[in-house]
């Protein structure tokens, strides 16, 4: 939505950047799974939020390691579960893609909070998110290599610092460092 312009107020005023509404969603949940109005400036207390479950979407969040609930402000990997989620992947046992009660691991890690807004960390799998594409760093480090003039790649995603223009680059910046070959 980005292409589109500024979000713009009830009134026709763009809305800050800052205040805009972070819609997330992913390919499995069909659509998107956390957000607010987007014609509604978001709560400055909520600043940079994606905000809160949309429809019938059930979301919570879980350390990675114990799949435990983790207290609300405390970052960990969110899972999702309602009408709107796949209901498996093709030719993989379900126990495999979906946790004992149903939940869908998603990978990104969040923080949400005890009215149940969510803010976007980062992904907790090697792929970075930008612009609404997924982007492997191997494939951004291969396509470098690939140059006659560059011997190595690394590629990485960072969060960008506050402040930053344009809404994407609130999501995360992507550093690519490649070393010449030797003459």
């Amino acid at each position: 939505m980005g292409g589109l312009g500024p979000y713009r107020d009830e009134r026709g005023e763009p809305i800050p950047p800052h205040l805009q509404a972070n819609l997330l969603g992913m390919t499995e949940t069909f659509a998107v799974h956390s957000g607010e109005p987007v014609d509604r400036p978001l709560p400055a207390a909520k600043a940079g939020a994606s905000g809160r479950a949309v429809g019938d979407c059930e979301r919570r969040v879980v350390d990675p390691e114990t799949r435990l609930p983790v207290p609300p402000g405390q970052v960990g990997e969110l899972e999702v579960r309602g009408p709107s989620v796949l209901v498996g992947l093709y030719k993989v046992d379900r126990g495999q893609v979906f946790t004992e009660d149903g939940y869908y691991p998603t990978g990104d890690l969040v923080r949400m909070d005890e009215e149940g807004w969510l803010w976007f960390v980062a992904r907790r799998k090697d792929m970075i998110k930008t612009r609404a594409a997924n982007v492997s760093r191997l494939e951004v480090e291969q396509a470098l290599e690939g140059l006659p003039d560059v011997a190595r790649a690394f590629v990485a995603g960072f969060p960008t610092p506050s402040g930053a223009s344009g809404w994407w680059r609130r999501w995360c910046r992507k550093v690519a460092h490649a070393s010449p070959r030797p003459s």
